[in-house]
């Protein structure tokens, strides 16, 4: 027998853990979690109940939920991607020249930005600025929070 413990998360006496119950968009969705401390249950409460809002009304996804999501264990973050509750994450590799500064930035934008051209123009403009204030060549995990503020001209 269930009881309800919080919102999403319910106690399964017979089993000693939770499942993570969700009902959104007309369905409903059961998954085992298994035992967890009660800390665990406040966080796992905060994200899901997040990434529920997102899904419902069709909204992105707080970075902070997406990071706790990439860190559940593999099981469970496979049946959100798959009840499309958070976008799968794909690893790739990225050459040399799209971890500097202008190559990463260009390709944020080739990728990222929507197809509107008037967006890719702002972003177009903000990335030139950005380039003529930092050596375009930089490695991006070389550029320290002063290299952004010298090219506010502060």
């Amino acid at each position: 027998m269930s009881t309800s413990v919080t919102g999403f998360l319910k106690s399964v006496t017979a089993r000693d853990g939770f499942e993570l119950r969700i009902h959104a968009r007309g369905k409903r969705f059961v998954l085992w979690v298994g035992k967890l401390s009660l800390r665990s249950q406040r966080e796992y409460e905060r994200h899901v109940a997040s990434i529920v809002d997102s899904f419902r009304s069709g909204g992105s996804i707080d970075p902070l939920d997406m990071k706790w999501a990439s860190s559940l264990p593999e099981r469970i973050r496979d049946k959100l991607v798959a009840w499309q509750m958070i976008p799968a994450v794909s690893v790739r590799s990225v050459s040399p020249d799209q971890r500097t500064v202008g190559g990463w930035t260009q390709l944020y934008i080739d990728e990222m930005v929507s197809e509107n051209p008037r967006t890719k123009d702002n972003y177009g403009q903000a990335r030139n600025w950005l380039v003529k204030s930092i050596e375009s060549k930089k490695d991006i995990a070389a550029v320290t929070l002063g290299d952004l503020s010298d090219g506010r001209g502060q």
